[in-house]
């Protein structure tokens, strides 16, 4: 009869061997995944950075520049005019779908507007370096999160639709006075500083940390609803209200990803341009 205390099956051994490896490789994994996201928060910061700077050089300009360029809209009116110029079938299209956002607009109570012809501009200005966080196209749609979604190349195809679709739902590009929460509509006086802030809706994808590190996009969403009671995803939710599209917002929210909120901001005199105003 084997002992007690004798040398226990080569099997067991084995067995033995393999649940200390993964109690050693689990923690191993879990700082490694969590340096690595932080690595790609801090690179995402640094771009939306760039971008508010960006944001803030082109409103210093855009603001005091000739109406003729905004469909007439005033200067230092962040409201006014429109930046399209389609015609025909296009024009209707598009009208039908500014119609349509902005029914949605009035049933979840975000901004009337998504802005006017100078604002435009100056989101455009952001738009340009925030493109390369979109997630690539497969990204849209999936729950899961994995290092492909996450580390993919930047190809045409993630620039044009982080443009044209993820930055309308996940940047927001606001004017104010410095040190001042409330965004500006209208900048009436010239040579003001102006400060533009730019907040952005990082999608994460590292596996096991996003969990930690990041909100649900079901959560966002059920704090824009009053169903959520922690506070910063309730910041999130109140930052995102003045997004240019709230549909294609609340639509990224809700294919069940995994979001962390990144700020940055840029304060310059705005340039006070008198030649429209008969100034030599």
């Amino acid at each position: 009869m084997r002992s007690f205390f004798s040398t226990p099956p080569k099997s067991r051994q084995r067995g033995t061997v393999s649940i200390e490896m993964l109690m050693a490789l689990f923690p191993l994994l879990l700082t490694f995944f969590g340096v690595l996201q932080l690595s790609l928060f801090q690179l995402a910061h640094l771009v939306v950075q760039h971008a508010a700077f960006r944001a803030a050089r082109a409103a210093v300009v855009v603001l005091d520049d000739d109406p003729k360029y905004y469909d007439g809209a005033p200067a230092g009116d962040l409201t006014a005019g429109t930046a399209e110029t389609d015609s025909g079938f296009l024009a209707k299209t598009r009208e039908a779908a500014n119609d349509l956002a902005n029914r949605y607009r009035s049933l979840t109570g975000d901004e009337k507007s998504s802005g006017g012809a100078r604002l435009q501009e100056i989101r455009a200005a952001a738009y340009h370096p925030l493109a390369v966080l979109a997630p690539p196209p497969s990204g849209y749609l999936r729950k899961a999160t994995d290092l492909k979604t996450e580390l993919g190349g930047t190809t045409w195809a993630r620039m044009v639709l982080g443009a044209q679709v993820y930055n309308k739902g996940a940047a927001v590009v606001t004017l104010h006075l410095p040190g001042d929460d409330v965004a500006l509509q209208k900048v009436s006086q010239p040579r003001q500083f102006i400060e533009v802030r730019v907040s952005y809706l990082l999608r994460c994808g590292v596996p096991l940390v996003s969990a930690l590190m990041c909100r649900s996009g079901a959560s966002i969403l059920a704090a824009r609803m009053g169903l959520s009671f922690d506070e910063e995803t309730k910041e999130i939710s109140q930052r995102l209200r003045a997004a240019q599209s709230p549909l294609l917002r609340d639509t990224l929210l809700a294919t069940g990803g995994r979001f962390i909120m990144l700020g940055a901001s840029a304060t310059l005199p705005a340039q006070g341009a008198s030649y429209h105003k008969g100034g030599p």
